[in-house]
């Protein structure tokens, strides 16, 4: 079974077939230098190939699905400087340059060794479904190669594997096997824009730094890859387009700057096993509109939130211990800050809320509290407040039509909450004004949560709308 490229293949008629030998070609007089249409049968060897890559300039299509690969050894290594070659593989820049355009590859060979099709003309490909390995730089600089289909045995996408190829536009992988992708391996694929797994169980456990970074992915799912535990430094970062994120639960480490500079990112939520936010790893994501900090939460790396400047509140974990260096640089937008959970106050580096109107900013600590906050350096500037103290007029008005167009309950003291259009957040109030509830949606159209709150009361739960929009709903918490 073929794995193959989303490309239409020319058919072979009019080129010309050969029956070789290894090591035939490379004594330069089998084939000839101006076919422009090659079909190869027999076997062949790296000296071979390399010698059709170098000279055949004129060829557009090579069919070498009838061709096994033998392993040789040269005397004289080809232009990489290397000797030694095995077989059953597309040997390391054996094809490299190479002018044609469709490639089929021979059948069986379990890897495509680093730079095999190095800055080829390739734009249509039959990939083997015996092929494992994609090596390092093994299609890098590929500039006309646009789409990537790849089999459900490959294991391993090597570093650079597919760097600066600027006309990929799309990859599909079956990811049943596949468990890495390596360090710049589709790094500056400008046009990149979807990366789709086929298999509804992925077995990715590790993205190497910056393996995507400066591609126009828009919205990328990783929710199934429920084996992937590490994301390298930088792996998403300049990738302008990106609006959404999803990671699953047991990511376990993320580098720094991992989505440095994605500018249209909307929404994203650490993952649960994550404690520690590194460096810089949002730093410019500045149309964040919500960010999920769950329970569990150590530490957040210097930097790693800055200039993220439409975000009006955010709640800080209770195990958050440790806020670095300008973390929350240029949030001019801050009005509410929840640390009310917190039993003492969490250590900060320098200048952590610069560009922040703090004056007018309220924050919300654990009674008891209100002096140590008070006294503690860049904490004291903001307007201290306990859950207690009335914020009414921070409660968005009640809205007859936006009730009529979200469904929302509050039954046992469970919150549903369904809406037509994303959701970024939601503040429960006490018709004293207090904020008694609060959760981020994460950009979600429906959401049910536990909320604690007392039966028989009524509340007033405020929405924040992915738009922007905030809205108000009163409603009466029902025992069932």
């Amino acid at each position: 079974m073929l794995a193959v490229a989303s490309v239409f293949f020319p058919a072979l008629c009019g080129g010309v077939t050969l029956d070789v030998l290894s090591g035939e070609i490379a004594c330069g007089e089998l084939v000839g230098r101006t076919e422009a249409s090659l079909t190869l049968r027999g076997s062949a060897n790296a000296a071979d190939l390399a010698w059709i890559a170098d000279n055949c300039r004129e060829l557009r299509i090579l069919d070498l699905s009838g061709l096994t690969i033998e392993p040789c050894s040269l005397e004289k290594g080809l232009a990489n400087g290397l000797r030694e070659f095995p077989g059953g593989v597309l040997p390391a820049y054996s094809l490299s340059g190479l002018t044609a355009q469709t490639l089929v590859l021979p059948e069986g060979i379990s890897e495509i060794c680093d730079g095999a099709l190095l800055g080829s003309a390739v734009t249509g490909l039959t990939l083997p479904a015996s092929v494992r390995l994609i090596g390092q730089g093994a299609f890098a600089a590929c500039e006309a190669l646009r789409h990537v289909s790849l089999g459900a045995s490959v294991e391993i996408i090597g570093p650079c594997a597919f760097r600066g190829c600027v006309s990929l536009a799309s990859v599909e992988a079956d990811g049943s096997r596949l468990v890495e992708i390596g360090e710049k391996a589709f790094s500056g694929c400008r046009k990149l824009s979807a990366l789709t797994f086929t298999s509804p169980d992925p077995a990715l456990t590790a993205i190497g730094d910056e393996a995507f970074g400066a591609t126009d992915l828009q919205t990328l799912d990783l929710s199934a890859c429920t084996a992937l535990r590490s994301i390298g430094r930088r792996a998403f970062a300049a990738c302008a387009s990106l609006e959404e994120l999803v990671l699953p639960s047991g990511v376990v480490s993320i580098g720094d700057g991992v989505l440095f500079g994605c500018q249209s990112l909307r929404t994203f939520a650490l993952p649960e096993a994550l404690n520690d936010l590194p460096a810089m790893a949002l730093a410019g994501a500045s149309a964040l509109e919500d960010i999920s900090l769950h329970d569990g939460v150590r530490s957040l790396g210097e930097y790693s939130l800055t200039g993220i400047d439409g975000i009006t509140g955010l709640s800080l974990p209770s195990s958050l211990r440790e806020i670095g260096t300008g973390v929350f640089e240029g949030w001019s937008s801050l009005q509410t800050l929840m640390v009310d959970k917190h039993s003492e106050v969490p250590i900060l580096g320098a200048d952590v809320w610069a560009g922040v109107n703090q004056s007018e900013a309220i924050l919300t600590v654990a009674p008891g509290l209100e002096a140590e906050f008070a006294a503690a350096p860049q904490w004291k500037e903001f307007m201290i407040r306990t859950p207690d103290e009335s914020t009414l007029d921070r409660v968005p008005a009640i809205d007859d039509q936006a009730a009529a167009v979200i469904d929302a309950k509050l039954e046992n003291s469970v919150l549903t909450v369904k809406s037509s259009e994303k959701i970024s957040a939601v503040t429960v109030y006490d018709t004293d004004g207090r904020a008694v509830f609060g959760i981020g949606a994460n950009g979600s159209t429906a959401l049910e949560t536990a909320t604690g709150l007392p039966v028989g009361r009524i509340y007033i739960v405020a929405l924040r709308l992915h738009s922007g929009v905030e809205t108000g709903i009163k409603l009466v918490n029902i025992k069932l």
